[in-house]
Formats: C-alpha cells, structure tokens, sequence
C-alpha cells in the first residue's frame, strides 16, 4: 500500500501514478517558445501608431476618432497565425473588435456609481453618438493628455450624461469658460478640483489673462 502524496489517501501501488517528468518538462519547454511567440505578437500588434495629420483629418470628419490607428492584418495573415494559440481567438474581424468595445462602453456608462442612474432610460445608439462626443471634447479640451486620467473620465462622463445632445464644440467652449471664470461645474459632473485642473491648461490659462481687466494707469 502507498499513501497518495497530494490527499494522504491510501491505495494499492499498482494503482498508483508516478509524474511522467519527460513529457512535463518537454511541453514546459515548448509553453515557454509559445510564450515568447505570444509576446512577440503582442509587442509587434498591441502598439497603437499615431495617425498621419492629413489621414487624421479625414477621419476625424467621418468618425470622431482619436489620432491613433490599430495595427492591422489581412485575414491570410490572421488565420496563419492564430493556429499557433489555439486556447484563445487571437484575432477578431475589426467588426467584431467594435462589437465588444461599444459594449464595454454602454456597461460602463449604465454601471457608473454616481452617473449610471442618469442613463438607464436612455437607448443604446444615443449613448454611443454621446461617448463620441465626450471623446470629441477631451480632444479638444486636451489633445496633448497632460489632465489626470480622473479629470478625462469626468470630462466625458458629463458630456456624455449631463451635456448629451449639445456638439462636442459647444461643450469644449462651456467648459473653458467655465473654468476661466472660477464658475461651478456641477451641471456638467465636474467638481471644483476637476476644474482647477483645466485651468491649469496652456489654452485655458491664456483665456483667463485675455478676460481680465487691463491695469489702471496713473500714480498711487
């Protein structure tokens, strides 16, 4: 009789298992090709490449999008490769990759904990028209990404749910005033450490010097 080394339970050596360490540790050597493989195509197609000035503008017209692109490949080159990792579909058409990304999007918005209440009426596609605003406005508001991730989110969240319905323009140029004048920022979500954030922006901070008052001239 042995004892099994994992449960301490009894049974006869006949009926025992002995690890097959060869073919463990020839398939561990192959995982780790695999994994180098992997990540060889992670770090090769991951990668979003920012987008030429005149293709970014056409697109931008059509589609709102940001100025990056994904890196893609013909479907011959995704079925050749996608063999290789069997465990996962490693390739999806881009159709099915804006699919799963509108989706993400909307259950994200509904499932928010403050603002989610706000968009649980209101229909799928006018959600989505919104978020591509919200994203409009943060290209607006901060083409460069020099705002906190927080800010960014706050920012998109209230075009999307308070400011829905406006152009991506108008609400770019309600949150600069609004941040130039030392306004309040609660009809758009945002709260005043999310607008001293703003304000601290190179085109937000020159609206506030153009707005004040000239210095009086004459002796004290």
């Amino acid at each position: 009789m042995i004892h099994c080394y994992v449960t301490g339970v009894q049974c006869e050596i006949n009926d025992a298992y002995v690890l097959n360490r060869r073919e463990a540790r020839n398939l561990l050597d192959r995982l780790k090709a695999r994994v180098v493989s992997l990540r060889r195509v992670l770090e090769q197609l991951s990668p979003l490449d920012d987008m030429e000035a005149s293709e970014f503008a056409a697109v931008t017209k059509r589609m709102n999008f940001s100025a990056k692109k994904h890196r893609l490949v013909c479907k011959a080159v995704a079925k050749g490769m996608a063999p290789g990792f069997p465990e996962i579909k490693l390739f999806l058409t881009f159709e099915q990759y804006r699919a799963n990304v509108r989706k993400t999007v909307l259950q994200g918005l509904r499932e928010h904990p403050t603002l989610g209440k706000e968009v649980q009426d209101i229909d799928d596609a006018t959600l989505l028209q919104a978020d591509k605003t919200g994203r409009r406005v943060l290209h607006l508001i901060d083409c460069h990404r020099a705002l906190p991730a927080n800010v960014r989110n706050a920012i998109a969240l209230g075009a999307v749910v308070r400011l829905r319905g406006r152009s991506a323009e108008d609400i770019a140029k309600l949150i600069r005033t609004v941040a130039a004048s030392n306004g309040e920022g609660d009809s758009m979500g945002l709260t005043q450490a999310h607008l001293e954030a703003v304000r601290s922006l190179e085109q937000v901070t020159q609206a506030r010097v153009n707005t004040e008052p000239a210095p009086q001239g004459g002796l004290v």
